[in-house]
């Protein structure tokens, strides 16, 4: 059974979308690096970032996001 826990607005082309997620770890400030060739593709992916644990996270493009999720 899915539990929501944070329902997050976001802006997306002048109209305000709802973004379910199941968990906020945290907040941080990072530099985005691009995925390269292989994910241009990928609307949802804006690129990666390497995190303080040293663990890769990759950060979505909440734009590509709710295109994909029109799409559908």
């Amino acid at each position: 059974m899915f539990h929501r826990k944070r329902d997050n607005r976001c802006e997306h082309k002048d109209e305000l979308r709802g973004l379910l997620i199941d968990e906020l770890l945290g907040k941080d400030e990072f530099v985005i690096k691009s995925l390269g060739e292989s994910f241009k593709k990928i609307k949802e992916l804006a690129g990666c970032a390497i995190l303080g644990d040293g663990t890769v996270g990759l950060i979505l493009d909440i734009s590509g996001v709710f295109e994909v999720a029109s799409e559908v």
